[in-house]
């Protein structure tokens, strides 16, 4: 499992999360892009779990993440890829194609 650089939750090769505590956070599927909400340092925080799975990966923050299959509750790693805006518009727009796994 790898850690995430900013918040004490950690991803496995499913794209799962889990708290430090080993339990697996609740993911929201409700909205376009599946989230999870959690506490950190007391604060109360609801980010996407495509980008915490690539910023798990990556070990840092990320630009773009694209969903290379184009279905966006699919939040695996090799499902994901780390891309500028510019060439996420490109990908959109023009239908580029991506090589998955890129984080």
């Amino acid at each position: 499992m790898l850690k995430h650089f900013e918040y004490n939750i950690y991803c496995n090769e499913q794209g799962d999360l889990f708290k430090q505590s080993g339990k697996r956070l609740k993911v929201d599927n409700h909205s376009k892009y599946s989230s999870v909400t959690f506490y950190n340092r007391g604060h109360k925080l609801t980010k996407s779990v495509h980008r915490l799975v690539a910023e798990c990966y990556n070990g840092a923050p990320v630009e773009t993440v694209h969903h290379c299959n184009h279905n966006t509750h699919d939040y695996r790693p090799c499902n994901l890829a780390n891309v500028s805006r510019t060439t996420h518009n490109l990908i959109e727009v023009k239908g580029w194609q991506v090589e998955s796994n890129l984080i």
